[in-house]
């Protein structure tokens, strides 16, 4: 994904569409797209006669942000609502607010 510093180039990239037609293109109608829970990000394929599964999380090539209901919490304590866009929100809250969440123990602050 192309975050700063990573030097992505769009030259580098595949999306799922082309992969998975090569995955097509060798193992035929033996490719099964398994069926999503509503708020996946993920699409799932199965290989008939193989174990197990595999999928695609195609932010880039396929969006799917209006059905993405994911949070996640960096690790310098931001909540973000979304892979790219939009500023974090600070869970430790305003200054001179309490915070949002309790402070960890000692142990577990940064030095």
């Amino acid at each position: 994904m192309p975050f700063g510093g990573n030097e992505f180039k769009n030259d580098n990239f595949y999306g799922y569409r082309e992969i998975l037609s090569l995955i097509v293109e060798k193992f035929g109608d033996d490719v099964i797209r398994l069926s999503d829970s509503p708020n996946d990000t993920t699409k799932a394929y199965k290989i008939e006669g193989f174990q197990g599964q595999f999928g695609f999380i195609s932010s880039m090539s396929d969006h799917f942000c209006n059905t993405c209901n994911r949070l996640r919490i960096t690790a310098d304590g931001n909540l973000k609502l979304a892979l790219f866009p939009g500023p974090p929100m600070g869970l430790a809250g305003p200054p001179g607010m309490p915070p949002m969440m309790p402070r960890p123990p000692q142990q577990f602050r940064p030095m």
